[in-house]
């Protein structure tokens, strides 16, 4: 154990300029202690055996042993302890190989997880932001989509709803699967595409907000009515390959789809159509909160599938789930549900 100990201070006191409080250390041997005991079947008196792995920490190249450990954890913040310990040991261990550095990005991935359940657990922001039920949504979708010159919002707002991306919506070029497959990595660059096939509609997205960290986005949509309904659009505006799906609304008046519209008059579009139904304006960013506040409310109390659904959030917008939890996640006791004005109620 004086060994391990001595090794541990003096990884500290490298990488922090200090060593570590004799009542820390010993919380770590107690997390050490209670790993090996449940994975090795070690007793409280088999004090030559815990030597052993302390003197070897070979132990830790066990990666699927220490995964399924830290899964059946319950409680979030002794997760994280039991983490943080397996993080200290690892980095008294020298050389490092690169077993161990891949230990590390593991580690370091399930405690930014856990950080996220227990964000998750203490609390759901304290975001005010108007959001819109489903209800509400569904009621406000079908008033706009019967009329001709909000078609194109309400089908902006129908592929908001089941997919989390930004104004970059606006930007989407329609392409054929078959030529999609041609196209050189050059030619993606800095493109969106919405990409058309006989069986299922894509959208491929190089050029987003977070693009640079990110990189190119694939993602299939899952929606069968949504897919119905892109396919009618197309159809009814005649929109032809390489065109854009989405246009200025004057441009879109006169059939002409070569140019994208601008994301900053997507965003006027999609306020001026709502404030004349609603009482406050339903944007981008409202759509996203409405979205994630839904399916919390479906969830539940699961904790698990909270933080599943935002991970998915999360690959798809190109965010993290930090992000989503500090910025989008509205509290379960919201109030703040965006209505319909009076003279509307008597079409709903």
């Amino acid at each position: 154990m004086e060994v391990l100990k001595a090794k541990i201070q003096k990884a500290n006191k490298k990488e922090k300029g200090k060593e570590v409080q004799d009542v820390t250390l010993g919380r770590y041997f107690s997390n050490i202690n209670s790993y090996l005991k449940k994975v090795y079947n070690l007793k409280d008196d088999d004090f030559d055996e815990f030597e052993k792995y302390y003197k070897n920490l070979n132990w830790l190249e066990d990666h699927q042993k220490i995964k399924n450990f830290l899964d059946n954890i319950t409680k979030y913040n002794t997760k994280k302890t039991h983490i943080s310990t397996f993080k200290i040991i690892l980095r008294a261990k020298q050389p490092q190989t690169d077993k161990d550095i891949k230990l590390q990005k593991m580690l370091t991935e399930e405690l930014n997880e856990t950080k996220s359940e227990i964000n998750l657990s203490k609390t759901e922001a304290t975001i005010t932001t108007p959001i819109i039920s489903l209800d509400n949504f569904n009621k406000f979708i079908n008033l706009i989509s019967k009329n001709y010159k909000t078609q194109q919002e309400a089908l902006i707002y129908k592929m908001l709803w089941h997919i989390p991306m930004r104004n970059e919506i606006s930007s989407l070029q329609i392409i054929k699967s078959s030529s999609f497959k041609k196209l050189t990595d050059s030619e993606k660059n800095n493109k969106n595409y919405l990409i058309i096939s006989n069986k299922d509609i894509k959208i491929y997205r190089d050029e987003y907000k977070t693009d640079n960290y990110y990189g190119s986005l694939l993602l299939t949509i899952e929606d069968s009515k949504l897919v119905t309904n892109i396919r009618d659009y197309i159809k009814q505006e005649g929109i032809k390959e390489k065109e854009y799906l989405f246009v200025e609304r004057d441009k879109r008046f006169m059939k002409d789809f070569t140019q994208p519209a601008s994301n900053g008059n997507i965003s006027t579009y999609l306020s001026n159509v709502s404030r004349k139904f609603l009482e406050k304006p339903l944007a981008e960013t409202n759509m996203l909160k409405s979205v994630i506040r839904h399916n919390f409310d479906l969830i539940g109390e699961d904790i698990k599938q909270k933080k599943e659904f935002l991970k998915n959030i999360s690959k798809k917008r190109g965010t993290t789930m930090e992000v989503l939890i500090r910025d989008y996640l509205v509290p379960k006791w919201q109030k703040n549900y965006i209505q319909f004005k009076k003279k509307w109620e008597k079409f709903l």
